[in-house]
């Protein structure tokens, strides 16, 4: 009997000595996000319920900031944590540390989920991208669903010198499309790795289009929604740059025109395609972006069905003031593009301003 009861008082001891050890550390300042499970003791072998649990990391509350903003410590979240960019060129980098490379820049309210916290650098995937890299924590805030982001208009006066030799001055005007045509569906391919490059090439999802071209896309809506239909849009405005890394790709100007050289350059062509109510796209000749003569619009190897909706979204398009190309089914170029001058501006440069959802 005796022997049992020492037992258990060497039971309680060591209980006790256990609490003060957590307590102290806690008290101390210890960074609670070292702790990545969670842990319990027993008082005693009576009270199994009876228990501590040591702070849980999922929820980025738990982390203490610094007098700069920054998160204090390293953590790996049980749940990704959805953020969203709080200032323009923010730099995603290669590493948890300003010494490292930065591979994008991303903007006002764009979308990145975290999984974890490295010396005070959120570890982020970028949407709709997909590129992953690094953060400062005091760059980024929690995502907003109440918010939705836009491009400011832009609006340039850019010389240009005409094959002829002329030099004239060009105006742009350039308009988010999402903010003037929200009932539109929108995918705006090169913002994803979803392409036939397997890279993502803009730095957002900005859908851009000189104002005039917008009105003839308008115009073109309000046909198409009258038998059902909704136009969605992979493609817009397109910086040279990035035709120039597309046409080493291709290497043929009859699917890709070489740098500066394309009506999407001049944020004056939509690459796109028609959704019936159901959000389903019509059967056209090809996949977007399939660079074969089955794209073309005199192939002979679509469908009869495919032939019907291609030559009713051609006859809306161009009654509307846009242009096609043969080689291409989903490309429409605005007949007035020559007015507009070529443009390299990327995606991170234009200005953006938030509007609540609701």
């Amino acid at each position: 009997m005796n022997m049992k009861k020492a037992i258990a008082f060497m039971m309680v001891i060591a209980a006790v000595v256990a609490a003060f050890v957590i307590f102290r550390e806690l008290s101390q300042g210890s960074d609670p996000v070292r702790f990545t499970t969670r842990s319990t003791f027993f008082e005693d072998e009576e009270d199994d319920d009876a228990q501590i649990e040591l702070p849980d990391t999922s929820d980025p509350s738990g982390l203490q900031r610094g007098d700069d903003g920054i998160l204090i410590g390293s953590a790996v979240f049980r749940e990704p944590l959805l953020l969203m960019g709080a200032y323009d060129g923010i730099n995603v980098r290669m590493a948890a540390d300003t010494d490292s490379l930065h591979e994008a820049v991303i903007g006002l309210g764009q979308v990145a989920e975290a999984t974890e916290v490295v010396n005070g650098w959120y570890r982020v995937t970028v949407f709709p991208g997909m590129y992953t890299g690094y953060v400062r924590s005091d760059f980024l805030v929690e995502y907003d669903e109440s918010k939705q982001f836009f491009a400011e208009t832009r609006i340039d006066h850019i010389e240009v010198t005409r094959s002829n030799g002329e030099t004239v001055v060009l105006e742009s005007r350039l308009v988010d499309v999402m903010a003037e045509l929200p009932e539109l569906e929108y995918y705006i391919i090169f913002a994803t790795p979803h392409n036939f490059t397997g890279r993502t090439l803009y730095a957002r999802d900005l859908c851009l289009l000189q104002a005039g071209t917008v009105e003839k896309l308008r115009k073109a809506q309000e046909i198409f929604s009258q038998d059902g239909y909704t136009i969605k849009i992979y493609d817009t405005y397109r910086p040279s740059s990035v035709s120039g890394i597309l046409y080493d790709i291709i290497g043929d100007p009859m699917y890709i025109a070489p740098r500066g050289t394309s009506i999407h350059n001049r944020a004056a062509a939509i690459d796109m395609t028609l959704v019936d109510a159901s959000g389903r796209e019509l059967v056209m000749p090809s996949p977007m972006h399939t660079f074969n003569r089955t794209s073309h619009r005199n192939s002979t190897e679509m469908s009869a069905e495919a032939r019907s909706n291609m030559e009713y979204m051609t006859s809306v398009m161009r009654q509307c003031g846009f242009t096609t190309v043969q080689s291409e089914w989903w490309h429409f170029g605005d007949s007035e593009s020559g007015k507009y001058p070529p443009l390299d501006f990327m995606f991170t440069e234009f200005a953006v301003y938030s509007v609540d959802r609701g």
